[in-house]
């Protein structure tokens, strides 16, 4: 984990549980309570870890009141040891009836942050990073660290999207109102779920000094179009379809940037309904498959580290650091079993008004996947690192709350955020 990556993990935990703006071109309505649409919230956050030392922050968004679907959420925070950051995000704004706009704003000053970089002189025969290296192959970083995009995304006339752009998701009790799921019955881009093509514009700059006295500048800055079929029949909490998503990177080595480059990601996600039981509410297994390449490698087109494919993390094996290993190729599955108990304790306390009622969720889940410098299907299913643990969600109209702790033969990590891995 990265000291700013884990501070913004808790700071959008608090907003997602008090909100939906976690969600995409949608809306979503409760039948058994009232809700005009608009909401806002601001929380406090406080945290110590071994990365941050003791970092104070606070978050704050707004809801419907702009667009009923639109968004914005803006977050800061600093810690004893320096490190400091500010985030801006904005979602759902909708630009034409089924065109919309995300965009998000980073700005971080890390202090002795782990990177999984080439640098450290104890490894010098070593390629940081790789599957084979070593977990004290790292170098601690200083420096600043700047991130902004710009991405629209257009949902085709088909399927659960043939009438809106927008999608009105119904619960009643926390749970999806079936007559407005938006998918799951069949796989038919044409009669089922939704269809998205987005165009992103990316800007994304590092320059860290570690403590060898030596300097770390790169910057990449270029476009990710993407095609998407999203057949789950609820995209925040889904229970059944699957998700199928394609997207090619591309730096052209314009714009100051490092140099040109091309990646191709393939995510793809599948869920089983396993219904209801004495002690649960809804049960569900999941399963993810991603992979990756950057096609231009072998010819010197290599991105920087934060732009290769990557593993460990929030959403890809768990136990391991952020990016704890990145290389040209990367493969990755994942199974992950979702239990939403019936009853939750919580709400029997006695909570201030502005806490709502929610669903408690427990996850088991196990994970497998490796990094290689080269797309190689046999070399990538050898030696594979894995990672297996538990999971503590908080589900509340459509946002999810999420703390997942994992560990692997070497390693364990301990996550926040706010949506599901996959």
């Amino acid at each position: 984990m990265t000291d700013s990556s884990f501070t913004l993990g808790v700071l959008t935990l608090v907003f997602c549980i008090f909100s939906s703006a976690c969600l995409a071109d949608n809306t979503v309505v409760s039948e058994d309570e009232d809700d005009d649409g608009k909401s806002w919230f601001a929380a406090p956050g406080l945290y110590y870890s071994d990365y941050l030392d003791l970092a104070i922050g606070a978050g704050a968004y707004i809801s419907g009141f702009r667009q009923p679907q639109e968004s914005f959420f803006v977050s800061a925070y600093t810690s004893k040891s320096g490190s400091r950051g500010l985030w801006f995000y904005s979602y759902q704004s909708q630009l034409l009836e089924r065109l919309f706009l995300d965009s998000s704003l980073h700005w971080g000053w890390r202090h002795d942050v782990k990177v999984f970089r080439d640098g450290n002189p104890n490894f010098s025969d070593e390629v940081a990073g790789s599957n084979d290296s070593s977990n004290k192959n790292y170098v601690e970083s200083t420096g600043e660290d700047a991130y902004f995009n710009l991405k629209f995304y257009y949902v085709l006339p088909w399927g659960d999207g043939e009438s809106s752009g927008i999608h009105e998701f119904h619960t009643y009790k926390g749970q999806l109102v079936k007559e407005t799921a938006a998918g799951g019955s069949f796989f038919n881009p044409k009669r089922s779920g939704r269809f998205f093509i987005g165009t992103e514009l990316f800007a994304h700059r590092q320059r860290f000094d570690d403590q060898y006295n030596s300097s770390y500048n790169k910057h990449s800055s270029g476009v990710r179009i993407s095609a998407q079929y999203d057949n789950r029949n609820w995209s925040a909490q889904p229970s059944m379809g699957s998700n199928h998503k394609l997207t090619l990177s591309r730096d052209s080595g314009k714009f100051d940037s490092s140099g040109s480059w091309t990646k191709i990601e393939l995510d793809m996600s599948k869920y089983w309904p396993l219904g209801p039981s004495s002690w649960a509410k809804d049960r569900v297994l999941a399963m993810n498959f991603y992979s990756a390449d950057v096609t231009s490698w072998s010819s010197g087109g290599r991105p920087p580290e934060f732009e290769q494919p990557s593993l460990g993390g929030y959403d890809r094996l768990r136990a391991m650091p952020y990016r704890r290993y990145h290389d040209r190729s990367a493969i990755y599955y994942g199974l992950e079993h979702r239990y939403t108990f019936k009853h939750n304790p919580i709400n029997l306390l006695p909570l201030p008004d502005f806490v709502p009622h929610f669903d408690l969720q427990w996850a088991t889940f196990a994970e497998l996947g490796r990094v290689n410098k080269r797309y190689d299907l046999i070399e990538l299913h050898r030696d594979m690192q894995w990672s297996a643990g538990v999971g503590l969600r908080a589900n509340l109209q459509g946002s999810v709350g999420r703390m997942d702790v994992a560990k692997s033969d070497h390693s364990w990590g301990l996550y926040l955020s706010a949506a599901y891995p996959w």
